[in-house]
């Protein structure tokens, strides 16, 4: 007969043994983790050797999908846009960079209702924020998004492409898509040098967007787009779980192909002057003061493994000024 004392050590071995996995397991997971956190260093050398922690990369822990990125003209905020998972109005964070604080703003479209826009970019241009989507260029003023937790979107213009993304310098305006062949074509096509470009970046100029000043040819993927004081220009792309890469064009490498599109020149980003790779899921650009800045979306809730891998719940700086000759 199977006595309580007998019962009790056989207990007592099963929660053992019990233990003794899932504790061994924990330590199986804390060291792969600690390992790739190791490796990354490796893997993203060059990355690493130019990134600049900005600030914290806010609403990350919420429904929050961020995926714009600007810097105000200052240098004393940063803005992100994106959309939310549970499909209520999508937002931008405004942080200030000094102290690390943020809020956020939610959109109503004209209507009265709520605007659940996939707001893929984000600029700022003295007091007016930009927000790509939907084919589409809106605004709203930064003044009164510092001061207010919901706003009614201005829409701009409408552009020839999706507008994922946008970036806005002193005088021009551009607008480009994302085209993966797939889950997402485009509308447009150009080919030069027996190359065919899928996707497209509008240039207009500020306060004039009947016609464009200039249109570029894009290679697939680009989530980001932007110009340098010097007029170089870099793409980022990614998608899924593979490496973001960054794409540098000097402005000498930036070919003018003599012809047309959408009644005005037609430029393509063909050859790269130095490629960059980076941790996945890199998002829209923007440029200040000698660097271009960013943000990941693999540290959101929807995706989280950026969080724990990459540091990638935050906003950074890059410098390319080392890398490029």
């Amino acid at each position: 007969m199977e006595t309580k004392k007998t019962k009790m050590k056989w207990w007592n071995k099963t929660l053992i043994i019990i233990g003794s996995f899932f504790g061994g397991l924990f330590s199986l997971i804390l060291v792969v983790l600690l390992s790739l956190n190791i490796v990354k260093f490796s893997i993203y050398s060059d990355y690493y050797s130019i990134r600049e922690i900005v600030c914290t990369n806010h609403g990350l822990n919420d429904n929050y999908v961020s995926q714009g990125t600007a810097i105000t003209n200052d240098g004393n905020y940063a803005i992100t846009s994106g959309y939310m998972k549970d499909k209520t109005a999508s937002r931008i964070y405004i942080t200030n960079i000094s102290n690390n604080t943020s809020h956020y703003v939610s959109f109503l479209k004209a209507d009265g209702k709520a605007a659940k826009y996939h707001f893929g970019g984000v600029a700022v241009s003295n007091d007016t924020i930009f927000l790509a989507s939907n084919d589409s260029i809106f605004t709203v003023s930064l003044t009164e998004a510092m001061n207010n937790d919901e706003l009614t979107l201005n829409l701009l213009f409408e552009v020839n492409n999706s507008a994922s993304f946008v970036f806005v310098d002193d005088t021009y305006i551009y607008v480009g898509e994302f085209y993966d062949g797939k889950q997402y074509v485009t509308e447009n096509s150009v080919t030069y040098n027996n190359k065919t470009y899928n996707a497209i970046v509008e240039q207009y100029t500020l306060g004039s967007y009947t016609t464009p000043y200039a249109v570029y040819g894009i290679r697939d993927k680009v989530q980001g787009f932007a110009v340098s004081d010097k007029g170089d220009m870099l793409l980022s792309t990614s998608f899924g779980l593979t490496s973001s890469n960054f794409y540098y064009y000097k402005n000498t490498s930036v070919i003018n192909t003599g012809e047309t599109y959408l009644s005005a020149p037609l430029y393509v980003l063909e050859n790269e002057d130095f490629k960059l790779s980076g941790p996945a899921m890199s998002e829209d650009l923007d440029f200040l003061n000698g660097k271009f800045y960013t943000n990941f979306e693999s540290a959101c809730n929807k995706y989280i493994f950026g969080k724990f891998f990459f540091n990638s719940d935050k906003i950074v700086a890059l410098d390319f000024s080392g890398l490029i000759n």
